[in-house]
């Protein structure tokens, strides 16, 4: 069981992933932005953030870097409706841990997860 930050600004798509993520045995905080996520990095022990890509604020891409710059002990995993090989390579490049299209959630979130954490 890992604790995980999810930042996604949908609230359906929230509930559906927490649902996901609570299945796989994970503890699950929220942020509705990559704003508001990085307080909770700033006051929380975490193993990983879960992080949609286009979100208000702070998006995916810029909260994977600060992370990588402020948190470089928290792998973040990036996940978004419109992926694209180059933009699985771009996240990589800024520094997340693994990139999950929202498409294939089911059948690849929680393993992503346990890959990034090596449990």
């Amino acid at each position: 069981m890992a604790k995980v930050l999810l930042v996604e600004d949908s609230p359906t798509q929230a509930v559906e992933m927490r649902m996901l993520l609570e299945e796989g045995c994970h503890e699950v905080k929220h942020a509705a932005n990559g704003k508001l996520a990085l307080e909770v990095l700033s006051t929380e022990p975490l193993d990983v953030v879960v992080t949609d890509l286009e979100m208000p604020e702070v998006n995916g891409l810029e909260l994977v870097q600060t992370m990588r710059e402020e948190y470089a002990h928290v792998p973040a995993i990036l996940v978004t409706a419109r992926g694209s090989e180059t933009l699985a390579s771009e996240a990589l490049q800024k520094g997340a841990a693994g990139y999950v299209p929202k498409n294939h959630l089911q059948s690849l979130l929680n393993d992503t997860i346990v890959d990034v954490l090596g449990v």
